[in-house]
């Protein structure tokens, strides 16, 4: 019951960092037309084999839910660009020692770090026309994350990444 509870715990605070997007794309593109993708075939996402699985898993679950299916002959393609990069942890635990007396003092005192270092994590992701493989949207996705983030951390890390991605999909363009 007490490890359910630290995992709601951790999925919790994962889920509540802030994630930061900006969209761009193409205004003479119609985006209704694009009903299917699939991957670009050179992808170098930069990510552990267990992320990359993590990042495509949550990709295609939340495309099939708006409605976009994956095809071997795609309206539009996929690529993917990661870079991560570690913060030092802000919280620390201070120790001292003092002394005086009676015409002087000695002090000395110092920090330790404690909770890890957060990784920012930085998602681009690219939309690409099938037909002329010209960028017509993307995103780009900034949020942390503990470096030595659970599995459980690890997949609300990249839900909450693509989520937010997707929300700007399809654009709302003005005319």
């Amino acid at each position: 019951m007490i490890k359910k509870g630290l995992i709601i715990v951790v999925l919790l605070i994962v889920a509540c960092a802030p994630v930061k997007v900006n969209y761009d794309y193409n205004k003479a593109v119609d985006f209704t037309k694009y009903k299917t993708y699939n991957y670009a075939s050179e992808i170098k996402t930069g990510l552990s084999e267990l992320d990359e699985k993590r990042l495509y898993f949550q990709l295609d679950s939340l495309l099939t839910v708006n409605g976009i299916s994956k095809s071997e002959s795609p309206d539009f393609y996929i690529d993917l660009h990661t870079k991560t990069y570690k913060n030092p942890s802000n919280n620390s635990i201070g120790i001292g020692v003092g002394g005086g007396g009676r015409s002087g003092g000695v002090g000395v005192s110092g920090g330790i770090p404690i909770g890890g270092n957060d990784l920012n994590q930085e998602l681009l992701i690219d939309f690409l026309d099938g037909e002329k493989h010209s960028l017509v949207w993307q995103a780009q996705v900034t949020k942390s994350m503990k470096e030595k983030a659970s599995p459980e951390a690890r997949k609300a890390h990249f839900r909450a990444m693509v989520q937010k991605a997707l929300e700007g999909y399809p654009p709302k363009v003005k005319k």
